[in-house]
């Protein structure tokens, strides 16, 4: 393709706007353009391939359009939607064009180009090849281009027997971990702000035997711990079901006190 040909025109702009800068007389400019147009023939002439002289004749319908040869530009828009595919392109000179023509010249443009779109090769329906595979003619490669069958809608079906699934590996994970030990969980409960489980915790583990000499003072430990963190009330309900649990652990004066005032 001669260089010069497509590579004037700015993006958005027509090939005939751009030549109508370019001369400050009309003369000037009708040359300009004349020259332009002979430019695109004569790579017309020099390209073979359908897509960009497609391309070369939207630009060529332009020029003839600005320069008022309505028909010849309806020639060379039906010659692009015959040749190569519809682009954004065309429709653009179609556009262009479409001022100058009579309606039913237009209509006739149109059903070209949505001729050319029905008839435009369908990428779903080309046959499948597979990857590497070589570009002979041989019955291998036949074999290969082949078009793949889709899978049917429903499988048919197979008398074979059920195999049950295997036994977990793994009972739940609630069975393969050991549980904090209660009183461990209530002061994790209370360094997280949660005063009222913490109670809650340290009485589930007086009632599992928490007075026990397994953990002797633990329980005492967390009443106290209840009250430095600001949770009073939740510290005197602890130690006053400590003292209905286990009697023998009691509990201040002072909370004996409180406690009566919370029943």
């Amino acid at each position: 393709m001669p260089a010069g040909v497509l590579g004037a025109a700015r993006p958005g702009d027509t090939l005939w706007g751009v030549a109508a800068g370019e001369g400050a007389n009309s003369d000037g400019v009708l040359a300009n353009a004349r020259a332009r147009v002979d430019d695109i023939r004569r790579a017309l002439t020099e390209t073979a391939d359908e897509n960009a002289r497609s391309r070369l004749r939207v630009r060529l319908a332009d020029l003839l359009s600005a320069m008022g040869d309505s028909q010849s530009a309806l020639a060379e828009l039906r010659q692009a939607a015959a040749e190569g595919t519809v682009s954004a392109g065309l429709l653009f000179g179609m556009r262009v064009v479409a001022p100058h023509l009579r309606a039913d010249e237009v209509a006739l443009l149109r059903a070209a180009i949505k001729a050319r779109r029905s008839t435009a090769p369908s990428v779903a329906g080309k046959p499948r090849i597979r990857p590497g595979a070589g570009s002979g003619t041989g019955p291998t490669v036949k074999a290969e281009r082949s078009v793949v069958p889709s899978m049917p809608a429903t499988m048919p079906a197979r008398a074979s027997v059920l195999v049950p699934a295997p036994a977990p590996l793994m009972g739940p994970l609630r069975e393969t971990q050991t549980r904090l030990d209660p009183v461990d969980e209530a002061f994790a409960a209370l360094a997280e702000g949660k005063p009222i489980r913490a109670r809650r915790l340290g009485e589930e583990a007086a009632r599992a035997g928490g007075l026990t000499a397994s953990r002797p003072g633990r329980l005492p430990d967390l009443i106290v711990a209840l009250e430095r963190a600001g949770s009073r009330r939740e510290s005197l309900r602890l130690a006053r079901s400590l003292s209905e649990i286990e009697p023998s652990i009691g509990a201040s004066v002072d909370e004996r006190i409180a406690l009566l005032a919370l029943v």
